[in-house]
């Protein structure tokens, strides 16, 4: 019995000692109009989880990515909700747990009072993300602001509260026997 403790406590930890990571990345979104839409504002929020620190993450390793986008112009707000179906394409380069580039693009959504949405970024820095369509352009142009985490998948905390259980009977079995 001891020995296939010992066993199976050792694949455990063999297990957690690569764990999977998920990086989330929450993400803010401040645009003003562009030429030609100079009275138009943009705010959005939204984030994406990536299933490892693959470098670069592709479009592939999006577990989950949403973006609600709310452009006001003309003195009508059309507001634009982006799911994982809808991410386009993908690249995030992370050094360490640091998102340290990324570029999206979405397909365009429909608008009730002004333009089809598509929302672009080709980077981090400031005005590399925008919002527009095949006919206009960019309507609004903007940036980002970021907050990344890195978190151990739910599978790999199963994984180390089972090697923690597991060390914590073979200790007691070995306790038991001292003392009888």
């Amino acid at each position: 019995m001891k020995s296939f403790l010992l066993r199976l406590v050792a694949l455990l930890v063999a297990l957690v000692a690569s764990p999977a990571f998920a990086t989330t990345v929450g993400f803010t979104y401040s645009g003003s109009g562009t030429s030609g839409f100079s009275g138009y504002t943009a705010t959005g929020s939204g984030s994406f989880v990536t299933d490892d620190l693959n470098n670069p993450a592709g479009l592939a390793n999006v577990t989950a990515f949403s973006f609600t986008l709310k452009v006001i112009g003309d003195g009508d707000a059309d507001v634009y909700s982006y799911g994982l179906g809808d991410l386009s394409s993908f690249a995030a380069t992370f050094t360490g747990s640091s998102l340290t580039d990324l570029s999206l693009e979405t397909v365009a959504l429909p608008a009730t009072y002004n333009y089809f949405q598509a929302f672009s970024v080709a980077g981090l820095g400031v005005g590399e993300a925008t919002a527009g369509n095949v006919d206009t352009g960019p309507i609004v142009q903007g940036t980002l602001a970021l907050d990344a985490s890195t978190v151990p998948e739910p599978g790999t905390l199963v994984l180390a509260s089972l090697a923690l259980l597991g060390l914590g009977a073979i200790g007691g079995a070995g306790q038991r026997r001292a003392a009888g």
